[in-house]
């Protein structure tokens, strides 16, 4: 899927919820040599190995330079050496997205994952970039998977609660952020950002009702109710709008 989330609600997304959880965003995996089994049942062989993680060196080198076309083809011959080296899978996604080419880093993290299912932290990576795809279902997947293989990575919950709050289950979101590390009142007022970009801004209003009533200085709240009566205004039809009066709720 190569649609994202619209730049408007991408922008309350990371200015409003990081926090209790930690921020929202994907973490760099380290170099590990891999020697899983091929699906032909062909092992891959030792010196294939090095081979593919000295070329995934250099292209951490070509990174670290800012040539990340360089860095790509490498990571390509990385895996094309060792089609099992998910570490190389994994950093060729996250620059795929860097240049916006979202279906080649979706494809690049399913080859990742296919290599290394029970890596905790690729599959929040994974699950995370397919929530900002739209890809609500995997993305619930692969975050619940993190969170089964790592119940204390507060990021991967905070994660999971957006995605479940995108996908309605909103008692299940706020036990993930919960989970997350949140505060009660920080919970609601997350998962009201999140309602709001759902488009339900009357459940939000009560999410953040809710918060407020829980700790009336919560920043998280305010700023969200100030999001909330500009999305109101945005939405408001235009013979409302111009008369100058609005329905009362």
């Amino acid at each position: 899927m190569s649609l994202r989330m619209p730049i408007f609600f991408a922008l309350v997304l990371s200015v409003s919820l990081p926090g209790c959880g930690g921020a929202a965003s994907v973490r760099r995996p380290s170099i590990n040599p891999l020697t899983l089994v091929m699906k032909d049942r062909a092992r891959v062989s030792e010196e294939d190995v090095a081979r593919s993680e000295f070329a995934a060196a250099n292209s951490r080198l070509a990174e670290e330079r800012g040539d990340v076309d360089s860095a790509k083809e490498m990571y390509h011959e990385a895996v094309r050496i060792n089609p099992r080296n998910s570490n190389a899978f994994w950093r060729l996604a996250l620059l795929h997205i860097r240049q916006n080419e979202f279906d080649a880093a979706t494809a690049a993290f399913e080859k990742a994952v296919e290599a290394d299912a029970q890596n905790p932290a690729l599959c929040s990576d994974f699950g995370y970039h397919l929530y900002l795809a739209g890809d609500l279902e995997r993305a619930e997947y692969y975050l619940r998977n993190t969170v089964r293989l790592s119940p204390s990575d507060k990021r991967a919950c905070n994660n999971l609660g957006l995605v479940l709050a995108a996908r309605g289950k909103d008692e299940e979101s706020l036990a993930a952020f919960l989970d997350a590390g949140c505060s009660e009142a920080e919970a609601q007022s997350n998962l009201a950002i999140a309602q709001l970009l759902r488009l339900d801004s009357s459940t939000a209003a009560e999410s953040l009702k809710a918060s407020l009533s829980l700790d009336p200085t919560n920043p998280r709240a305010i700023s969200a109710m100030q999001q909330l009566a500009s999305f109101e205004e945005q939405t408001r039809p235009a013979d409302v709008a111009e008369s100058g009066y609005a329905t009362t709720q």
